[in-house]
């Protein structure tokens, strides 16, 4: 059978940044900067970067948007992401690590 076209997606810009490896969020005029969001939402660490913990709650946070579940490794100076994908039978499979930023 013929193939019917997908529908799209009007094309427009979005202002988006996806998280980045930084410890600048430190700073005082970072934290403190005049925002919508509070400096540890995910749209703030799409702004202002962060270090491996901050990386991994974007995961975690990723995948709690779907519905699907997730965590963080918490380990000695150091986080990591990790989640579950849905199996066809309702059972979750692990995933690999999301974010390990070592």
């Amino acid at each position: 059978g013929a193939e019917t076209p997908r529908e799209t997606i009007p094309k427009r810009e979005l202002s988006t940044r996806w998280a980045f490896y930084g410890s600048g969020y430190f700073a005082t005029n970072v934290r403190c900067k005049e925002s919508r969001w509070h400096p540890d939402a995910l749209p703030r660490i799409g702004e202002d970067g962060g270090l491996c913990g901050r990386l991994a709650y974007v995961g975690i946070g990723k995948h709690a948007c779907v519905g699907r579940p997730g965590g963080m490794l918490g380990q000695p100076k150091h986080a990591a992401a990790f989640g579950f994908t849905a199996e066809g039978d309702g059972r979750y499979k692990d995933e690999q690590v999301l974010v390990d930023c070592r």
